[in-house]
């Protein structure tokens, strides 16, 4: 689902190089994304139990349905978390270019 319909394109590489306007419209497409992830009740609940064990976590993440490492994820950049906890939970990829023959 596409939130702001228009031909411009960007990755956002660095926060402080975005318009206001962009960055007004990264930020709701922030919020939608977390909240299509983690419905808002549940994450509202969890995140005012203040329990952020690997156990917690993992029980969460199934009874949502979703994979851990994006609960961790949202810890982490909600600032609940460090970005050095609970990195055990999420899954690591890594993309390779396709050659050409």
């Amino acid at each position: 689902m596409l939130i702001h319909k228009n031909k411009n394109a960007f990755i956002d590489l660095d926060d402080n190089a975005l318009t206001p306007d962009e960055s007004s419209k990264e930020k709701e497409a922030d919020d939608f994304a977390a909240n299509t992830l983690i419905p808002k009740d549940f994450w509202d609940n969890f995140r005012t139990n203040k329990v952020f064990s690997k156990i917690s976590v993992v029980d969460f993440a199934k009874q949502i349905n979703i994979a851990p490492g994006i609960v961790v994820g949202r810890l982490q950049k909600k600032g609940l978390i460090p970005y050095s906890h609970l990195n055990g939970l999420e899954e690591c990829y890594d993309w390779m270019a396709a050659k050409n023959n």
